[in-house]
């Protein structure tokens, strides 16, 4: 028979290792308990107007957004439709104010 501090030893160590497979299995396979998501705000691109004054584009879920902020101040401007090419300002479609339009 084994010695009580060496079966202390090996199991010790079987739990250790068990604990590293466990590691290492969730981190290869991304095996997530819990809600997944991610994150739900993302900040897309930001325009500053002036010094503490702006445009941003921000994506919330999976909605996309334009606003306006300034100094203590934050105004959502309109919802922009995903388009494919993941461009917010995107083409010329005759919806949003440009300089040629």
């Amino acid at each position: 028979m084994l010695s009580n501090e060496l079966q202390f030893l090996l199991n010790s160590l079987t739990v250790v290792g068990s604990l590293f497979l466990l590691y290492y299995l969730v981190n290869r396979f991304d095996l997530r308990f819990g809600p997944r998501g991610g994150r739900n705000l993302e900040l897309l691109e930001r325009l500053p107007l002036s010094g503490d004054s702006g445009l941003v584009v921000f994506r919330a879920g999976k909605r996309k957004f334009l606003g306006f902020y300034s100094k203590g101040d934050f105004k959502l401007l309109k919802e922009l439709e995903d388009e494919e090419d993941g461009s917010a300002f995107g083409s010329n479609s005759g919806d949003g104010v440009g300089r040629d339009s």
